[in-house]
Parts: structure tokens; sequence; C-alpha cells
């Protein structure tokens, strides 16, 4: 087929590939004008890029990809065959034990020095579904050390061991309540605290079936509190669209300084010596590590 002399070459290839009874002009127009088509040998070796090049950067991670999926295989077979053979009752001396290949897989990890991934902390129990077995009883060490360490947090005893009477005031029933200014610092604390043994109280939710849930913190993640109760039940409760009262007992030391302080001291009323303090789940939809570094905003409304 000739070419006429102002047509493209790439019209005249296609119409004398596919002929003009099926449309060869008409996938021209409609597919290829005013594209920019390479025509190459598939047979021919791929020239190497340049040297710091976008596509040599491309190139070596793809190679240090193959040999790191090489040495897995590599382990995952010998571990395999070491794993038959003792089912068998024949081990092989020259074989590598398991330890051995665990050491070796450590000293790689510390010669790359990055951490366990997301995969190798769930092999290793390190992360997971909270067991079903836990009881309310076994967190309530975890409860008291997470005590101490709020009474620290938020200054609530002094580094030589005196309370702090000044975030507090007594009113006329003899309960204890913050200064108005204090509550937002204290919000704005919490937020970047870690809240795992913490007690708390589901205030309001988009799911009123959730609202009165209490108990003490189990685990926390990006978007979920996982608690467990008096009755020893698991309740997993969604960050998002929940307002949550943290309740904070105060120390002992503390109450009876402000009863001291007191003109009219009397019987102080139920959870009069605890401090509770509200927070609102769309302002902790991260993990510990993102809120500790993240700025505390306080907004006025939260759609619930």
């Amino acid at each position: 087929m000739e070419r006429k002399r102002d047509e493209p070459f790439g019209k005249t290839l296609l119409t004398s590939i596919l002929g003009p009874e099926r449309g060869g002009e008409g996938h021209y127009e409609s597919r290829f004008k005013g594209k920019w088509v390479q025509l190459s040998n598939p047979d021919r070796a791929r020239p190497k890029p340049a040297e710091g090049s976008n596509a040599d950067r491309k190139t070596r991670r793809r190679d240090q990809r193959l040999v790191k999926r090489a040495r897995q295989m590599e382990t995952r077979n010998t571990h395999q065959r070491f794993t038959d053979s003792r089912d068998a009752g024949k081990v092989n001396s020259n074989e590598p034990t398991t330890s051995k290949i665990a050491d070796r897989e450590g000293e790689r990890d510390e010669d790359d020095g990055k951490p366990l991934s997301r995969r190798k902390r769930k092999q290793m129990g390190l992360e997971g579904k909270v067991d079903q077995h836990t009881s309310y009883e076994s967190f309530l060490p975890i409860h008291q050390l997470w005590l101490s360490y709020m009474h620290r947090l938020l200054h609530l005893i002094e580094l030589d061991g005196s309370p702090n009477v000044q975030l507090f005031s007594l009113s006329d029933d003899q309960s204890i309540f913050m200064q108005p200014h204090q509550v937002s610092a204290v919000q704005a604390t919490l937020t970047k605290a870690d809240l795992c043994g913490a007690p708390i109280v589901v205030s309001r939710a988009s799911n009123p079936a959730l609202v009165g849930l209490e108990g003490l913190t189990v685990q926390e993640t990006e978007g979920t509190f996982v608690i467990v109760n008096r009755k020893n039940q698991i309740k997993t409760i969604p960050k998002q669209g929940s307002i949550f009262i943290l309740q904070v007992k105060l120390p002992d030391t503390l109450v009876e300084a402000l009863r001291k302080r007191s003109s009219t001291p009397s019987a102080s009323p139920s959870g009069a010596d605890t401090l509770q303090v509200p927070l609102f789940g769309n302002q902790l939809t991260n993990n510990v590590q993102t809120r500790a570094t993240k700025k505390y905003k306080q907004r006025r409304t939260i759609d619930l």
C-alpha cells in the first residue's frame, strides 16, 4: 500500500494492518491521532537508565524487593524442612535450627534499623484483639498505676509530694470543682495522654444504645475504645460522634487539704472526690503517638 505524500506514517501503518474494511482509518482518528506512539522491538534489551534518575531508583528498589523476597522464601523453606524432619524424627544436624533462623532474622532487622511491622507485631502477639476472658479485677492494678500517672500529669501533686490546692475550690455543699480557666487546659492535656486503664463513661453518642456504658479502658485504637465493665463484659465504643466523661479520683491528701481550708466542714456527698472531665471523641480519633504532637483546638459544638 502506497503512502500519500502528506499522510502520517501511523495512519498508513494502521490502515495497512487492519484494512479499510475493518475501520483502520476510523481507529486512527479516534484513538491515535495527536498522540505519541512508541514503536519498539520487544526482543531488544531494555536500555539501562541514567544513574541517579527516578527510573534508576525504581529499578534499585525493585531489585532490593526481589532479593528480600528470595531471602524470605529461603528462610521459610528451611524452616519447613526442619519442621518436616522433626516430625519424622530425623533431625539433620547440618540443617539450621529454628533458633538460628530467628537469630538471622533478628540480625537482619537490627541491620535494617526499622521498627517492627504490623504483621510482625501480630505474629509476636504484641497487637491484636482483647482476650474475651479479661476481667474487671485484673485491670484494677493498671488503673491504680494510671491514677498515679494522672496525678503527676495534671499537677495534682507537687514534686515534693504536697497537694496542689490552687486548682480547686469547694462549693457550699462541700463538692470539689475545678476553676473554670483550668478546664480547657486539663482537656488539652488529657487528649495527649495515655488512656489505657482510665475509667470512662459514655455521656452522649450518635448511637443511643451506647449512652451510659462505663468501665476501665482495656485497649485504645485509632477509632475506638475497648472497655471492660464490672460484669466482666468487653465493649467496643467508637470515638467518632461520642462524648466521654473521664473520671479521675483525686488524691486523699488533696481532698483533706481542701476540707481543712473550708470554714464549715461537713460530710461530703458521694463522688465529690472525683474529677470528671468531658472529652470529645472526635478530637481523639488518632493514636497516642499522633495526639502527643497534635495541637488541641477547642470547638464550640460537635455534631452528633
